[in-house]
């Protein structure tokens, strides 16, 4: 969670990019707490810590689960949903819908745009006679409602997406790292040291120049859960979590030990036998690990 303490400490160091990102995301997430605004649409890569920093946002804003949001994970069919639009009728609760993608299929999307209106009056309509008992067939929504998904923001319904604040949280390898650095590391975790998280995060980012695998805070976790409770392990846990590829690896000694790419491109014919349209093949392969 950024904070004014580790702003200052990423300013000096001049790695601060991925402030900007998780910012905008606690103004939105403000802004929805305080009535502002109806909606936001968090996307983005996982294990990135979205979950969290609006959780987190909440509470230092002084909200409670349960007492001021209510959250649904997993699956929502589209009686669950409406059921659960009136159930918060007059208490102006937030819905926060945490990896529950079921929401916006089919009829859930209806009831979502509905509750989303940007009319005076959210009205919104469910005939059924599967509905339990005291649940009317129509209601007024007055609530706010957080989105958080692996979903692109394109991926969605249109209608939805237009009737919401949408913030894809998308972060470098570089910015993930100082993230993890300035933020995750700072957080006191089992009986570790902070040089001993910082360990840890060398580790992840050196088998990670091997390996296709994707950073995350979540892996950076499972890392440093494994380090605090199966050190002797470690090594062998970090090669399963963290497998290395050996055209990854030979692609990193050709880039680093030449100058150009097309240096990189001719060495690789050379001592492969294949063709240099064959190394700028791999390399795209592998473009978002490079």
């Amino acid at each position: 969670m950024v904070t004014a303490s580790t702003e200052s400490s990423v300013e000096r160091s001049g790695e601060a990019s991925y402030r900007r990102k998780y910012h905008r995301l606690q103004r939105l997430v403000a802004l929805v707490a305080q009535g502002s605004i109806n909606s936001i649409f968090v996307s983005g890569q996982p294990g990135i810590s979205k979950t969290t920093t609006v959780l987190k946002t909440l509470a230092e804003l002084g909200l409670e689960e349960k007492r001021d949001y209510f959250i649904a994970k997993g699956r929502a069919s589209p009686l669950g949903i409406y059921t659960q639009l009136a159930s918060e009728v007059g208490s102006n609760r937030i819905l926060i819908f945490d990896d529950c993608d079921s929401a916006l299929n089919k009829d859930g999307v209806n009831l979502i745009k509905a509750a989303l209106d940007d009319k005076d009056r959210r009205t919104v309509s469910f005939m059924s006679s599967r509905l339990p008992p005291g649940v009317p067939p129509e209601i007024e929504f007055t609530g706010r409602i957080i989105f958080i998904s692996n979903l692109k923001v394109e991926a969605i319904d249109p209608a939805i997406a237009s009737r919401c604040h949408n913030i894809e949280l998308n972060l470098s390898r570089d910015e993930l790292y100082d993230f993890i650095e300035y933020e995750v590391l700072q957080v006191p975790h089992a009986s570790s040291t902070r040089s001993q998280r910082q360990y840890v995060l060398w580790r992840l980012k050196s088998a990670l120049r091997m390996s296709p695998a994707t950073p995350s805070v979540r892996l950076y976790k499972k890392l440093l859960d494994l380090w605090c409770h199966d050190r002797s392990n470690f090594n062998d846990h970090v090669e399963a979590l963290v497998p290395r590829s050996d055209d990854l690896s030979m692609l990193r000694q050709l880039l680093d030990r030449n100058d150009t790419v097309g240096e990189a491109a001719r060495e690789f014919a050379r001592i492969t036998g294949k063709s240099e349209r064959s190394f700028y093949l791999l390399k795209a392969k592998f473009r978002d690990c490079l």
